[in-house]
């Protein structure tokens, strides 16, 4: 049961990058700094590894809770500054920035994974009931409801907004393992985690070990 629950959890995985699905959100997000100021930005990267964006200027939090200015990458964590965003100047008219490059990203992340490929034709050939956990947290309430993720997850013939054929999880599978493979998605209701979202992010050191 250990191994099948480990299949359908890489299995899972699979699927959505395939959709696409690990990039974050296009969608504008507003900060507010320690003493109030507010200022719109960005989130970048994917589930892997993750950062922010301020009018192209990467941006980081310190340890004093203040939005600043990235000044370069030390692996995979973005190097602070002293210069806060929407406060003090942009780097491009920012002495204290001088010549700072937009767009500065941290070291990609890989899951490496070397264990070995499952032989599903020595599983079942019955439908697998795969569990669906959903998690939003304090300061990122979820926005879709769950009947998005049961079209998603079991729909047959379900087309992505904007696509055609795209399929469902259960299209997926059940196409490229040639029908031996069936899964059903059991949906759990939306569970809210006891810790804003970036208590769990790779920027916190301790992160991957709170998850």
């Amino acid at each position: 049961m250990k191994n099948t629950n480990r299949i359908f959890l890489i299995l899972t995985f699979l699927y959505l990058y395939c959709l696409r699905a690990d990039l974050a959100s296009p969608a504008p997000m507003n900060f507010i700094q320690p003493d109030g100021t507010k200022f719109t930005g960005l989130n970048r990267g994917n589930h892997l590894q993750g950062w922010r964006e301020a009018n192209g200027w990467s941006i980081i939090q310190n340890e004093d809770g203040w939005w600043v200015y990235a000044l370069g990458a030390d692996s995979h964590t973005l190097i602070p500054s002293t210069q806060k965003v929407g406060i003090d100047l942009e780097p491009d008219q920012n002495p204290a920035l001088n010549n700072l490059p937009r767009h500065l990203k941290p070291e990609l992340r890989f899951l490496l994974d070397e264990g070995p490929v499952p032989d599903i034709r020595n599983t079942r050939t019955d439908t697998f009931f795969v569990p669906l956990l959903l998690v939003d947290f304090p300061d990122y309430a979820y926005e879709y409801p769950m009947d998005t993720f049961e079209d998603i997850m079991n729909l047959a013939g379900y087309a992505y907004p904007g696509t055609e054929n795209s399929g469902s999880f259960r299209d997926f599978y059940q196409e490229i393992s040639y029908g031996e493979f069936l899964p059903h998605s059991i949906i759990a209701e939306w569970v809210r985690a006891p810790n804003p979202h970036d208590y769990y992010a790779y920027s916190n050191p301790d992160g991957y070990a709170h998850v």
